[in-house]
């Protein structure tokens, strides 16, 4: 009798494991094809589609980076890009303000990588947040 109350126990609990990994959803990570959204909308970027977004700056005294939401930078398509605006620490920027960003375009989605040529800016954005949202307009350098 113990044996088998041990053994719906054991059934029980693996149970309830599978049923938690079913009802989380999966792992999004696309090497920052796609999964972008974030709430920060940059136009004016048609002569760069296919390639790479990052942009690093302030708002107010906080640094922020713009990027995919998957830590990536992202894919320039349709001559836009969406991304999430995130502090130093990696959390979620919900100020509001204007943001003034640098701009980054690569040719791989690998921050660490491009970056690690230290290239030149290609670029500048201003942004009106609000609640860490908005919509900006590249502008090339010279």
């Amino acid at each position: 009798m113990k044996n088998t109350i041990k053994f719906l126990g054991i059934i029980a609990l693996v149970a309830i494991i599978g049923v938690s990994f079913t009802a989380c959803g999966g792992d999004d990570d696309d090497g920052g094809t796609t999964n972008t959204t974030g709430g920060l909308t940059i136009n004016g970027l048609s002569a760069h589609n296919s390639k790479y977004f990052f942009a690093t700056g302030t708002s107010g005294s906080t640094v922020i980076s713009a990027l995919a939401t998957n830590g990536n930078a992202a894919l320039i398509s349709g001559g836009s890009v969406e991304l999430k605006v995130v502090t130093q620490a990696g959390a979620a920027f919900t100020g509001s303000g204007t943001a003034n960003f640098a701009v980054y375009i690569f040719n791989t989605a690998n921050i660490q990588t491009e970056m690690t040529a230290g290239p030149a800016p290609a670029g500048s954005v201003s942004v009106t947040l609000t609640d860490g949202k908005g919509t900006g307009t590249f502008t090339a350098n010279p």
